[in-house]
């Protein structure tokens, strides 16, 4: 699996207050170094902003990660962080369009870029959609689209694959 790390760059400058050209200057994701400080605010800014709730395990070790990597890794198997790691990576779109009630059409993704997504993301999470992804379609929400790669897949671990739901906005 890939770490999602382009999301996690884009939060650290957008959200964590990080200099971008730290983080661009970091060619491993190993040397970017996180104190306690910079990784409780990576966790309030995946929450805030992506509504992703963690257990109070997830989050202790998200805390004590030592580096950006260590934290990618700990996030990689969760089909939510990893699409919305690829619309940002693939698409270019900005963090804060992309909630868990987006849909495609709303982001502008055209049907062959969907496609594109689900065979990526199916590579990245080690899965594959039945019926070769027919039921992914630009109607439907990241929430939706991360519960059908999840369903796909035989989950063991403890990692939530889709944000909360939460009456807040």
């Amino acid at each position: 699996m890939t770490p999602p790390l382009s999301l996690l760059h884009r939060l650290l400058v957008e959200e964590c207050d990080v200099d971008p050209a730290l983080v661009q200057a970091q060619t491993e994701p190993e040397d970017l170094r996180l104190g306690l400080l910079l990784a409780g605010k990576l966790l309030v800014a995946l929450e805030r902003r992506y509504h992703l709730v963690l257990s109070e395990a997830q989050q202790a070790s998200v805390r004590s990660a030592g580096t950006l990597g260590e934290v990618a890794e700990l996030l990689q198997g969760m089909p939510y962080v990893q699409l919305l790691d690829l619309i940002v990576e693939q698409c270019g779109i900005p963090t804060e369009k992309l909630t868990p009630e987006a849909d495609f059409t709303a982001l502008d993704i055209d049907s062959l870029h969907l496609v594109e997504l689900m065979v990526m993301a199916e590579q990245r999470l080690d899965t594959r959609l039945p019926d070769y992804g027919a039921a992914l379609h630009r109607g439907m929400t990241l929430r939706e689209s991360a519960a059908l790669f999840e369903t796909a897949r035989d989950t063991s671990g403890d990692m939530p694959a889709v944000p909360a739901t939460t009456s807040a906005g």
